[in-house]
């Protein structure tokens, strides 16, 4: 799951700051919190935790090992996280299908970063251990029984390996980014290994004076590599649930409901794979977060921003932090066969502000799009 964090406002001195942080996701719920950042020479550290919705606590260190190489360790623990989610695959309208789960994380995380060509072409490589531990679900505040499930916490080893190109002019306002790379997701006990391939392209110019063009396409495409419970027998009988003695008609429907859609999803995501989801701040963003899961997954987005600050006599804005409006359209695809991806999408488009700084984008926005859908989030991020 991508964190996003808004406001530092406060710093202690050239090398160490206190940066405040806001978020909101849809779907996720809200944090606040603190993040503090220092750098020593070619060590930099980084260490933060939230409360309210999301409760969060993680760190990061880097360490410059030439002009060249540098390499990472990290990790996060997350805790007692309500989230939406759904168990239909594809494009389809879940309104009568969300649930609310319960989900503790933690994860460690190591990798490097070579820099084969001065500032433009990058190697990237990293490893993830992750353990996601599964609570409860409900609808509406209201728990759903599922008697006798055995819902294995998934313990997940992610090894990826990524190549980026980028150009960019010294004000950040003209870039190009193309990257390409892999995910191999292995050790997770009740599902396949799955290999993911992932490809960004990213394109941003300033069309007139004031008024920046932005571009972005991913896609991201999955295959089971090894084969693991992709029946639905082989599911069903491996989560065990038995709804036939719950007394309460109502209750008990509840309970065969979920059941049969977490026995179809498991089944499809072992036989076919799932690639990364689409969904909220990073595309869909009508739509709460990691909403749309399938075999393939595509999303573009296109992005209008007027510079406001360039007509604001204000000490706040110079030339590493402006203000934006922004007006954005998205389209997303979502299928578990190939060639039906670009048969049918969805959309979201609407508004907002960004303040830009020289490594972040703080970001307020509002969108509507396809099924009635509209949501706003408090990010911050690299928004292309």
């Amino acid at each position: 799951m991508k964190y996003l964090f808004a406001f530092f406002i406060l710093s202690f001195n050239i090398h160490a700051e206190v940066l405040p942080v806001a978020a909101r996701l849809e779907g996720a719920g809200t944090s606040l919190g603190a993040i503090y950042k220092t750098q020593n020479n070619n060590h930099e550290y980084l260490l933060g935790a939230s409360v309210l919705d999301i409760k969060v606590i993680g760190g990061l260190y880097q360490f410059r090992l030439n002009n060249n190489l540098k390499i990472f360790v990290g990790g996060l623990l997350l805790k007692d996280l309500n989230f939406e989610t759904s168990y239909l695959r594809g494009l389809q309208d879940d309104n009568d299908n969300k649930y609310t789960q319960n989900l503790d994380i933690t994860a460690i995380s190591m990798g490097a970063e070579y820099e084969i060509i001065n500032k433009s072409l990058f190697l990237k490589f990293n490893t993830t251990k992750s353990t996601v531990e599964f609570g409860d679900y409900s609808i509406d505040s209201e728990k759903i029984d599922l008697p006798g499930a055995n819902l294995f916490d998934v313990e997940t080893l992610n090894i990826g390996l990524n190549l980026e190109f980028k150009l960019e002019d010294d004000r950040k306002e003209k870039g190009l980014l193309l990257s390409s790379g892999f995910n191999q997701l292995s050790g997770r006990k009740g599902q396949s290994d799955h290999l993911l391939t992932n490809f960004t392209l990213a394109l941003k110019y300033p069309i007139i004076e004031s008024v920046i063009f932005k571009f972005k396409a991913l896609r991201s495409t999955a295959v089971a590599s090894s084969s693991k419970y992709d029946k639905e027998s082989e599911v069903r009988d491996a989560l065990g649930v038995d709804c036939s003695g719950i007394s309460n008609s109502s209750k008990r429907s509840e309970c065969e409901k979920l059941e049969n859609n977490l026995v179809q999803y498991i089944a499809a995501h072992n036989k076919y794979g799932t690639a990364n989801a689409i969904g909220g701040s990073a595309g869909l963003r009508s739509f709460r977060e990691q909403r749309f899961k399938a075999q393939n997954n595509q999303v573009t987005l296109t992005e209008l921003a007027f510079r406001l600050s360039d007509y604001l006599n204000s000490t706040l804005f110079t030339k590493d932090r402006s203000l934006d409006l922004v007006s954005f359209y998205d389209t997303g695809y979502a299928s578990d066969e190939k060639s039906e991806l670009m048969d049918k999408h969805l959309y979201s488009r609407g508004v907002g502000l960004n303040i830009n700084s020289e490594n972040n984008t703080v970001m307020l926005q509002y969108s509507e799009g396809s099924y009635d859908s509209n949501a706003w989030f408090l990010s911050v991020g690299k928004s292309f």
